[in-house]
């Protein structure tokens, strides 16, 4: 009984088995056949710009698609027709302007990429006018990085500010990548496991010729030092704009901020340090301020802050006919190379001597039965320094 059962039994079993195997086999194609078909299609750049007079200047837009083909579609904005030649390859399109724009008004196209199944792409097209004035140029803010030798520091975002499109960015060097997102540059450095620092730069491009170029330093394995972006600061003597933040990278944790200058404020969060300083109503003032870490590196930041207004108070003075004969005015802002002296027209009765930030102003009695004064539209008395 036993062994009938075995014998019709273990048969049947691995039938079974075989067929399941087969089906999941099978499903598992599948999957990775609807994977395989799913669509794909993406342009880079999604927007060119040529100039008025740029006539058979080709520019390239890369096609990434998983279909067998692609093909194009032109629309133009506005009444001029078949102002633009678009040429297919495999893995592009090549787009170029034919005629010269002679309006006062820019031209507008769209070139539209489609392939089977996938979400059509557009890309924009722009000819300037003739009378084009608008500065395309590029600024980068900050105009330099200076990053760890690895890590989060070997990191940094630069801000692109430019009138331009089309923007392009290329690195000189393999160990610097670089990456554009909306306005803004990306760049990371490969871990630098040499022991030198070591720099290199990034072109910054636009379509319509503007360039600019960013610098970048890499600290290398064995230096500890503090980086600061950036190194200098400088101050208004007085206004809204009294607080300034800067950028602190470092392969060693332990950061500390210091400086001797009482007028210098400081704030340590992380890689930010906040830098106050108070109002200056005196002469401009230059302050260090050390940033180190528990390696041993340490760097330096330059604070200036501008001369304050230069003003006088009391601007009027009232002198009696006899005592007192004298007054002081205390003069704030830069007082390098202060001077004082009476107007012409009271100069045999009233004198001005300088001593530090204060001006002492005295007059020989008055003897007559009127008042004296500096004619109408002059000062009291001229304190001045030199510009």
């Amino acid at each position: 009984m036993n062994r009938q059962f075995f014998f019709r039994f273990v048969p049947m079993f691995f039938r079974w088995a075989g067929w399941i195997g087969c089906l999941a086999w099978c499903a598992g194609c599948g999957r990775d056949a609807a994977a395989d078909s799913i669509p794909v299609l993406r342009v880079d750049p999604a927007a060119l710009s040529f100039g008025y007079d740029e006539v058979g200047v080709v520019r390239t837009v890369a096609v990434q698609t998983n279909a067998a083909a692609f093909v194009t579609r032109v629309t133009y904005y506005g009444e001029e027709r078949e102002w633009l030649d678009v040429v297919r390859d495999p893995e592009s399109v090549g787009i170029a302007v034919r005629t010269v724009n002679r309006s006062d008004t820019p031209r507008h196209a769209a070139v539209t990429v489609m392939a089977d199944r996938a979400e059509p792409q557009t890309v924009s097209i722009t000819q300037r006018a003739d009378n084009d004035q608008t500065d395309y140029g590029i600024v980068l803010e900050p105009a330099s990085l200076r990053l760890a030798a690895s890590g989060e520091e070997a990191t940094g975002v630069v801000r692109i500010e430019t009138e331009g499109d089309g923007l392009e960015a290329v690195s000189e060097a393999s160990w610097c990548r670089v990456r554009l997102d909306a306005g803004l540059l990306q760049v990371s450095a490969a871990e630098n496991e040499d022991g030198q620092a070591r720099s290199c730069r990034i072109g910054v491009s636009n379509a319509q010729g503007g360039e600019a170029e960013l610098a970048v330093w890499q600290a290398g394995a064995d230096d500890c030092s503090v980086v600061l972006e950036p190194e200098r600061l400088e101050f208004d003597a007085a206004g809204e704009q009294l607080t300034q933040t800067v950028t602190v990278r470092s392969a060693e944790g332990g950061l500390t901020a210091r400086t001797g200058q009482v007028w210098i404020t400081l704030y340590l969060s992380g890689d930010r340090l906040s830098v106050t300083v108070a109002e200056n109503g005196g002469a401009e003032r230059v302050g260090q301020v050390t940033v180190g870490n528990s390696g041993g590196g340490s760097a330096s930041l330059e604070v200036v802050q501008h001369a304050g207004a230069f003003r006088c108070d009391p601007t009027v003075v009232r002198l009696g006919a006899e005592e007192p004969l004298s007054a002081v005015c205390t003069v704030s802002g830069n007082r390098e190379g202060l001077t004082a002296r009476p107007d012409e027209g009271c100069a045999a009765w009233l004198a001005a001597e300088v001593d530090g930030a204060c001006v002492t102003v005295s007059a020989l009695p008055n003897t007559a039965f009127t008042s004296r004064r500096v004619p109408y539209g002059s000062p009291m008395h001229s304190v001045r320094r030199p510009p």
